[in-house]
């Protein structure tokens, strides 16, 4: 992903006005909606980067299905790692953390709101060289990203983790520390409603669609339910070409990430 600055340089009317009329033609009312989406985006982006505009040119020139054959390629590696008993003893031993952590009755509680952990990143594809802990906590009640009972559990999870981290890991790790977030698919169900009521929490959620269709289950009492909150999100994302845009563009990139680390060995 680009990363996000603090000062952003020309702005969206300027750099893409002229083209508005091209997105609203397409999508009609939808375009609309996504122009909304695009105006917060270019809010604190530099809207004159190549890359944000390449994501209007392609939602304009319209992406209608997930590249699939990425989501193999990347399920491939993921394969690869958990088959191979051979895994770097780091992410062996970064694996055996998280799962010590969570295995008490945090991972429990969560469950009682319908949620599930995933993992994703250099511990899904056996990074070693650039290992840290990613962590999504799957749900589909969008309800749930404001529960303040839920939101301390994760806050409490996280802290205690980055602690344990540290005092495990941070020596064959360096900087690297844990992140967690919580994902709610339900916010994409109806995504001209959710960019008009919710947009906020629609753009910063965002970022995880991609891991949250590719992570994989913490614990293997809970693959079923990954499995099954995936297909329904593939699904949801196949229904909007915004999110199909979104998304290939993030699946794309991590697969590129993944062979550039393989290549530096």
């Amino acid at each position: 992903m680009i990363e996000r600055e603090q000062t952003p340089t020309r702005g969206f009317g300027e750099i893409l006005k002229r083209d508005t009329n091209k997105l609203i033609t397409k999508y009609g009312e939808k375009g609309k909606t996504y122009l909304k989406y695009f105006e917060f985006f270019y809010q604190d982006w530099p809207a004159d980067l190549p890359e944000v505009r390449d994501e209007f040119d392609r939602l304009i020139k319209g992406e209608k299905r997930l590249d699939k054959s990425v989501m193999e390629k990347l399920a491939q590696r993921a394969g690869m790692v958990r088959e191979n008993s051979a895994v770097s003893p780091q992410v062996r031993l970064a694996r055996r953390v998280l799962h010590e952590f969570f295995h008490s009755e945090i991972a429990d509680e969560f469950r009682k709101y319908d949620a599930r952990l995933v993992y994703y990143g250099s511990i899904q594809y056996g990074d070693p060289h650039n290992l840290d802990a990613d962590l999504l906590l799957l749900c589909r009640d969008v309800s749930l990203l404001q529960n303040e009972k839920l939101q301390d559990k994760l806050t409490e999870a996280t802290d205690g983790l980055i602690d344990l981290w540290t005092r495990e890991l941070v020596s064959i790790t360096g900087k690297g520390e844990p992140h967690m977030s919580i994902f709610a698919s339900g916010l994409y169900k109806n995504v001209e409603e959710a960019i008009k009521g919710q947009l906020g929490e629609f753009y910063d959620s965002l970022i995880d669609i991609a891991p949250a269709l590719t992570g994989e289950a913490m614990f293997g009492q809970d693959r079923k339910w990954v499995r099954e909150f995936q297909t329904e999100l593939f699904e949801i994302i196949q229904a909007d070409p915004l999110l199909v845009t979104y998304a290939n563009e993030n699946l794309r990139e991590c697969l590129g990430v993944r062979r550039m680390r393989q290549n530096r060995g």
